[in-house]
């Protein structure tokens, strides 16, 4: 039997995602359902084992993370069941990726040495930034606050809700880039 955990579905609510694992399995699989095909396992990277778990979907992108042991946990995404592991700049531990946009542009977190949270945003080029500096060269100001998890992000790529800290209080927030601009952070 399956043990089967769902974290995400598409617009049309006839997708899901999540992770699932199997009898005698001793790995976390990222898998996607739909009525048409049943459930899929993801594929992970050439060669490794991987535990993961896909986090979102949208149209044929479907977002996650695969990790081989600890501490590696690297975000990916899915397109049309190909797994691409996602880059960050700085380099960064632990990495989540847990929202996409309709355009394929996500959103997630990572961790800097010393385990502290960052906000993370990746374009078309699979090579992420911090949210924090997207922001800033947006002209939006961030002073008091760090962008520590970026959660979700809106359809058409102009709207960032997570967690951050503000003066030292944890607390949410919505980021809300220039109207009309879109996120492609490339």
């Amino acid at each position: 039997g399956y043990i089967c955990l769902s974290w995400g579905n598409d617009t049309d609510h006839e997708t899901v995602v999540g992770a699932t694992t199997g009898s005698g399995c001793n790995w976390v699989s990222p898998f996607v359902w739909d009525r048409t095909s049943g459930m899929r396992i993801l594929p992970g990277p050439e060669g490794h084992n991987c535990a993961g778990v896909a986090y979102a979907i949208r149209g044929n992108h479907i977002v996650g993370f695969c990790s081989s042991g600890w501490p590696e946990t690297l975000a990916c995404k899915w397109i049309d069941g190909i797994q691409t592991l996602l880059k960050t700049t700085p380099n960064t531990l632990i990495n989540v990726a847990v929202g996409v946009s309709i355009d394929g542009v996500i959103v997630g977190y990572g961790s800097l040495p010393g385990y502290s949270r960052v906000a993370l945003i990746w374009g078309n080029s699979n090579s992420g930034k911090l949210l924090a500096t997207v922001a800033k060269e947006r002209g939006i100001n961030l002073q008091g606050w760090t962008l520590e998890e970026a959660r979700a992000i809106s359809l058409d790529g102009t709207i960032i809700i997570g967690s951050a800290s503000r003066n030292g209080m944890v607390q949410g927030f919505q980021l809300v880039l220039n109207y009309g601009q879109k996120t492609n952070s490339d």
